[in-house]
C-alpha cells in the first residue's frame, strides 16, 4: 500500500495547476510592452514549472501602493471560485508595495487556497523562503516610498519657484520657457465671461452652453460642461495665488480674477447650493408629474401669503410659462401624501411584494435556460478520478503492463482537460446573484420606514413611482413594475380631486431657483 500511495503522491505532483498571471504597470512612462514582457516571463516560467495558465488580469498605469485596481480587485474576488492555485506575477512589487496590503490579500487568497508566486524571484515554501519574501516585499516598500519622498521634494523645490508641478494647465493660462505660469490672451476673455456671467445670476449649464457656442474648448478638446465651469468658478488660482499642497504663494503670476471677484462667486455658489439642496427636499415629485389635460410637466412653486408665510405647490408648465392651460395649482404636502400613503397601502399586500421581487430578478438579465455544462463536467470528472484510482489500486496488488500505462496516461490527460474546462466555468459564473429573498428584504426595509421623514419618503418614491397623470377628478399612478393581470394593476387610478389644495391665483408665485 505504501507504494500504491507513493505512486499516487508522484503522479499528483506532475499533474498540472491552473494558475492566473497580474500583470501591471504603474505610470504613463511605461508602455504595453512592460506588460507584454511580464507575461512572456510569466509564461515561460509556467510552462517550466508546469502550470496551467487560464486567466490574465491586467491593470495599467496603476500604482501597487493603493488597491484601487480593478482588475486586482477582479482577481482576488475570482479566487473565491476554487477554479486556479497560483496566482503568478513577474516580481513581488507587481502584486504589492505595501506591506500591510500585501499580508491583507495574501491572506485572503491563502483562505481560498491560492498562493502567489514570483516568476524572477525564486522563493521556497520553508521558513527562510518566508523571511526572504518579507525582506523583498520591504525593499519594494522602501522603494517606493523612497521615490515617492525624492520626487515630492523635487516638485515642492520647483513649487517654491512658482515653477508649475505638473499636470494639466489652468484654462486661460500657459507656460513660459521656464514652466511659469503666464496668461494665454485667446481664453483669458473666456474666464472672464464665466465669472461674470455667473454673478449676473446665469446657471452653469446655461454658461457653458454660451462659452460652446463662442466656439472655445476644453484643454481635451472636449466641450465644457456644467462641472467644468464650476471647476473653473471654484480655482483659487485664477487670482494669481500658486497652490501646491501646503505652499501657497500670492501674486505669483498674474491674475484673471481679482480676489474681490473669486470670493464673491464663492459666497454665491454656497448660497445656490444650499437653496438646490433645499428645494429638492420640499419638491420630491418633481420630475414625476405630468398635466393629464396638455402632457406638460409639473413644476416646483411657491406663494407668498399676506401674514409672510411660504407656500409650496405644483403647477403645470405651459400654465405657468405659457398661460395656454387651465391646470390647477396643487399644494405639494396634499398630493405627496396621496401618492404615499397609497402607495404604502398597496404595498402591505405581501402578494403584490412577491410579484416585484419576482420581476426585480428577471431584470438581471439572467439566460432562463439552465446551463448545466458546469455540473456534468465536474460529474465526468469525479469518474475519471475515480477509472484513476482504479488503476493505481490494480498497480498496487500487482497488476502491471504498457496497455494499463497507457490507459493511466490519457485518463490523466482527460483529467487535467476537465480541471481546465471547470475553472473556466467558474470564471463565467456571476460573483453574486441578487434573489428574490434580498429584493423582498429591501422592500420591507423601506415600508419600515417613517412615512413623515422626507429620507423615507424620497426612497418610496424613487423606487416605485415612475410618472404620476393627474386630471381634476382623478390621479394614474405609473410605477416601476409591469402589469400582471388581475392582481398586479398599472395605471393605479386614485379618485380625489385636488380642488381644495389650489394656491389662489392672486397670490404672489415665486419660481423656486429664487426660493
Amino acid at each position: 500500500m505504501e507504494n500504491y500511495y507513493a505512486k499516487i503522491k508522484e503522479r499528483a505532483n506532475f499533474m498540472s495547476k491552473n494558475c492566473v498571471i497580474y500583470a501591471r504597470y504603474s505610470s504613463d512612462r511605461q508602455r504595453d510592452e512592460s506588460i507584454e514582457g511580464q507575461i512572456r516571463e510569466c509564461t515561460a516560467f509556467a510552462e517550466n514549472e508546469n502550470l496551467k495558465i487560464i486567466k490574465i488580469y491586467v491593470d495599467r498605469a496603476m500604482s501597487a501602493r493603493t488597491d484601487h485596481r480593478p482588475e486586482f480587485k477582479k482577481m482576488i474576488q475570482d479566487s473565491a471560485k476554487d477554479s486556479f492555485e497560483y496566482v503568478l506575477v513577474y516580481q513581488l512589487d507587481r502584486f504589492s508595495r505595501n506591506r500591510y496590503d500585501s499580508a491583507m490579500y495574501k491572506a485572503k487568497l491563502k483562505k481560498n487556497g491560492v498562493k502567489v508566486i514570483s516568476a524572477k524571484e525564486n522563493i521556497t515554501d520553508d521558513p527562510s523562503g518566508i523571511i526572504l519574501e518579507s525582506v523583498l516585499e520591504g525593499m519594494a516598500e522602501y522603494y517606493s516610498a523612497e521615490l515617492s519622498v525624492k520626487v515630492t521634494r523635487g516638485m515642492t523645490e520647483n513649487a517654491l519657484k512658482g515653477v508649475w508641478p505638473g499636470g494639466t494647465v489652468l484654462q486661460g493660462y500657459k507656460l513660459d520657457e521656464n514652466k511659469k505660469l503666464i496668461i494665454d490672451e485667446k481664453y483669458k476673455p473666456m474666464v472672464e465671461y464665466i465669472f461674470t456671467e455667473y454673478i449676473n445670476g446665469y446657471r452653469m449649464e446655461t454658461i457653458a452652453r454660451q462659452v460652446n457656442a463662442m466656439g472655445y474648448k476644453r484643454k481635451s478638446g472636449k466641450p465644457f460642461t456644467m462641472q467644468s465651469i464650476a471647476g473653473i468658478l471654484d480655482n483659487e488660482k485664477y487670482t494669481g495665488t500658486f497652490i501646491w499642497k501646503d505652499i501657497r504663494i500670492e501674486g505669483c503670476y498674474p491674475a484673471i480674477i481679482n480676489y474681490e471677484t473669486y470670493y464673491h462667486v464663492q459666497e454665491l455658489r454656497k448660497l445656490r447650493t444650499k437653496k438646490k439642496n433645499s428645494k429638492s427636499e420640499i419638491y420630491q415629485l418633481s420630475t414625476k408629474l405630468v398635466c393629464g389635460k396638455c402632457g406638460a410637466a409639473y413644476i416646483g412653486m411657491s406663494a407668498r401669503s399676506s401674514n409672510g408665510s411660504t407656500h409650496y405647490y405644483y403647477a403645470c408648465y405651459n400654465r405657468r410659462k405659457h398661460n395656454s392651460c387651465d391646470a390647477k395649482n396643487i399644494r405639494c404636502a396634499d398630493i405627496e401624501n396621496l401618492v404615499i400613503e397609497h402607495t404604502y397601502k398597496m404595498l402591505q399586500n405581501e402578494f403584490i411584494i412577491n410579484k416585484i421581487a419576482q420581476q426585480a430578478v428577471r431584470a438581471q438579465n439572467i439566460p432562463q435556460v439552465e446551463d448545466n455544462t458546469l455540473e456534468r463536467l465536474k460529474s465526468d470528472l469525479i469518474a475519471k478520478e475515480t477509472e484513476l484510482n482504479n488503476y493505481m489500486k490494480a498497480i498496487a496488488s500487482g497488476l502491471h503492463s504498457a496497455s494499463m500505462n497507457a490507459a493511466i496516461t490519457d485518463v490523466e490527460n482527460q483529467i487535467e482537460k476537465l480541471k481546465q474546462d471547470i475553472a473556466i466555468e467558474e470564471l463565467k459564473k456571476p460573483a453574486f446573484v441578487i434573489t428574490e429573498d434580498h429584493i423582498k428584504f429591501f422592500l420591507h426595509k423601506i415600508l419600515k420606514g417613517d412615512h413623515s421623514a422626507a429620507a423615507s419618503r424620497e426612497r418610496m418614491i424613487d423606487t416605485f413611482i415612475r410618472q404620476i397623470t393627474i386630471y381634476d377628478d382623478h390621479l394614474e399612478i405609473a410605477y416601476n413594475y409591469k402589469s400582471e393581470p388581475p392582481t398586479l394593476n398599472n395605471m393605479q387610478v386614485i379618485k380625489s380631486s385636488l380642488s381644495s389644495g389650489m394656491v389662489d391665483d392672486d397670490r404672489i408665485e415665486l419660481p423656486t431657483s429664487c426660493l
